[in-house]
């Protein structure tokens, strides 16, 4: 077996692979139900053999940087990267599948499970009690019908799409963990080379030592921050909205601080070649109808970059 493997755990890389070949069991279950199914030492062979071959594709998915990915476009790693990022597996039986049944879908099918992910897991948060009989539903149909098209994949999985009305819904109340700023820089970096359009040289990057994700409402804002806020809401409640964030470069980031917004518009957002801090200049003030106006218009563009058309 394939060392990664100690990392993702053998079990699950187990029973994902029972999900895309057969169907859904639940985990305690599983070495029973292989007992019974997997009989004869010849059956026992060949289902080791298949769990070998398929381990080295399965710890491939969250080792972005193995070798099994070189022969691929760059976007495979990235997207890869992003399902890291988003810290979900339950979507792996079908990549799983697509691997081992046509591979030249790869690449459409993963950036398909990337952009349903971000809908589905990362901003709706719906529940995912179903998603495993979906996927392990799409898996075991793909490897009956290899399908050539993307459309027909799609369709599979259509019922885990949310709708533009339901993604721009959640996506303006959102709010993000303290811990998710990785997650945060992301959203923030799509967001405004969606503004771009075809002006790359200003497009951002997640590079850390480069740009810094900004809170226009600080972290630990002083008292002067907390008058700006009606005393009967909860100001923390805003300061991790994606609204109140932006990108900003790391020297201009830890000057500013806990500046005040003036401060902060003057010295910084004015002067920066990012798109969706400098358009800061727009706003005053900055409170929290300022955050939900941001938020929302934030929202009608995340529904053109996290947007699936077939």
């Amino acid at each position: 077996m394939n060392t990664s493997l100690v990392r993702t755990g053998l079990t699950r890389f187990i029973r994902h692979y029972w999900l895309s070949n057969r169907k859904v069991i639940r985990e305690k279950d599983l070495y029973k139900v292989i007992c019974t199914e997997v009989k004869n030492p010849i059956e026992v062979t060949n289902f080791v053999e298949k769990l070998k071959n398929a381990a080295e594709i399965y710890g491939a998915f969250e080792d972005p940087q193995s070798a099994m990915w070189d022969g691929y476009d760059t976007n495979v790693r990235e997207n890869l990267n992003l399902l890291v990022l988003f810290n979900v597996n339950l979507c792996y039986p079908v990549l799983l599948a697509i691997h081992q049944t046509v591979p030249d879908n790869l690449e459409k099918v993963l950036r398909m499970l990337v952009i349903i992910t971000f809908r589905y897991n990362v901003i709706c948060n719906n529940s995912t009690s179903h998603l495993e009989y979906v996927y392990s539903e799409v898996a075991t149909w793909i490897r009956e019908q290899k399908p050539k098209k993307i459309k027909p994949i799609f369709e599979k999985m259509a019922k885990i799409y949310p709708s533009d009305e339901e993604f721009k819904g959640c996506f303006e109340g959102k709010v993000l963990p303290k811990t998710g700023s990785r997650l945060a820089r992301y959203i923030l970096q799509e967001i405004n080379n969606a503004h771009l359009g075809d002006d790359k040289e200003l497009v951002t990057n997640l590079n850390e030592k480069d740009l810094n994700l900004e809170h226009i409402l600080p972290q630990n804002p002083d008292e002067p921050w907390i008058q700006t806020f009606p005393s009967d809401e909860d100001i923390s409640q805003y300061i991790y909205r994606i609204g109140n964030m932006t990108l900003l470069g790391t020297s201009m980031n830890r000057k500013q601080a806990r500046s005040s917004f003036d401060e902060k518009l003057s010295t910084a957002y004015s002067q920066s070649k990012i798109k969706i801090t400098s358009d800061l200049v727009n706003y005053s003030t900055w409170g929290l109808e300022e955050i939900r106006q941001r938020q929302a218009s934030m929202a009608k563009v995340a529904c053109q970059v996290w947007r699936l058309d077939y």
